[in-house]
């Protein structure tokens, strides 16, 4: 309004004027007036592209973190921020498929992820939504923090959940405890997931969830990849599923290539160490590649146990041609239904999540076998 009241001002002191020299200084008054009203362009941001849309003008996820109205994750850097950004105990949605391509510290040889979920662990929702996250890489053979696990979420709380999720070409080394594709230990539930790639280097670890504690669920998962042993004299354990387990794990499969082990140790083609005395964990109705190599003595739970009970199932044998078939997999507990988040790829590739892109394939040591190399103590079944 400054510019109107000079304006007016000026009109008062001027000398007279012409009629023609009055229309024309009313003329530029309503223009001064129009520009007023108009936004000034100079300052506006540009107007948003598609890909920037997603998020907010605030810059901040959409979302308000509830059961309800979780934050939206289409980006990578809108994923690097969960448990960082955000609390631990919020709610997300994944809505893109998404590949990871920054790092986690200023050491590219460190990988490019750090594990969600702080010392306490994760403890609201991850929903992946049917969509997948392709190679995520954590590699600290040293020094890794000792209160931290290893996986896309290095613990999972208790009344946490991880689901509706795939990681596709997962690197894991770590020096530490517990390291899984999902989570290094579960003290919640992941259901619904897959993972492809290879996890290991210490005591630990198995291809979803190097951990899965008392109370705790794996369920309707998958892996193909290898599991494998770096350290000597840490008392390890490696399995498909979990590496450990003293709570629940059903309607699994493990597609592993190999499950490698030092001597005298537990490994297993679903959990390395399941249903003893201290752990007493529950395994339903889970099945096991026939050709996964191991080459070590003390497996449990590789063949199916002597009894009928199809829920006593843990590992069953299942051949290349089998897996490749979709009643084996609704046998172990998938659904590939309209309502269902599993897709059937058939025979050009593994069984899939509902809204992700690609198509991952079989992997080639599952169109080409190698032949098996058995366990000296194949016959084991940890009873």
């Amino acid at each position: 309004m400054g510019i109107l009241v000079i304006a007016v001002m000026a009109a008062a002191c001027s000398p007279k004027k012409t009629q023609e020299q009055k229309a024309a200084d009313a003329a530029e008054l309503q223009a001064e007036l129009a520009a007023l009203s108009e936004p000034d362009k100079s300052k506006e941001e540009a107007a948003p592209s598609p890909a920037d849309s997603v998020v907010s003008p605030s810059g901040q996820m959409q979302g308000g973190g509830t059961a309800e109205a979780p934050f939206l994750i289409y980006t990578e850097a809108e994923l690097r921020t969960v448990c960082s950004t955000y609390m631990t105990q919020s709610h997300y949605r994944l809505m893109a498929d998404i590949t990871l391509t920054g790092g986690n510290d200023s050491n590219p040889d460190n990988g490019n992820w750090m594990p969600l979920g702080g010392t306490d662990g994760f403890t609201g929702t991850f929903d992946g939504n049917g969509h997948t996250i392709t190679g995520l890489r954590i590699n600290v053979r040293e020094n890794f923090p000792a209160y931290m696990s290893a996986g896309m979420f290095g613990a999972i709380g208790g009344g946490g959940r991880v689901e509706n999720l795939g990681l596709i070409d997962v690197s894991i080394t770590a020096a530490t405890q517990g390291i899984g594709g999902i989570a290094g230990v579960n003290y919640g539930t992941i259901q619904n997931c897959y993972v492809t790639g290879s996890i290991g280097d210490m005591i630990t670890k198995g291809g979803i969830a190097g951990s899965n504690t008392s109370g705790a669920t794996v369920q309707n998962c998958y892996f193909a990849g290898r599991v494998f042993h770096k350290r000597e004299n840490v008392s390890p354990y490696s399995g498909g599923i979990a590496g450990r387990s003293s709570g629940t794990v059903s309607n699994c499969i493990s597609l592993a290539e190999s499950i490698t082990e030092e001597p005298e140790t537990a490994v297993g083609r679903v959990t390395g160490e399941n249903r003893i005395s201290e752990w007493d964990g529950t395994l339903i109705n889970n099945y096991g590649w026939s050709g996964t190599t191991t080459g070590h003595s003390y497996l449990y739970f590789v063949t199916v146990p002597s009894s009928t009970d199809p829920a006593g199932r843990d590992g069953a044998d299942l051949t290349t041609v089998e897996l490749k078939t979709q009643v084996v997999w609704e046998q172990a507990g998938f659904s590939f239904g309209a309502g269902s988040m599993w897709v059937w790829n058939g025979a050009n590739g593994m069984p899939g999540l509902r809204n992700q892109k690609a198509v991952v394939p079989w992997p080639e040591y599952l169109e080409k076998p190698a032949t098996r190399i058995p366990s000296p103590n194949i016959e084991e079944t940890g009873r």
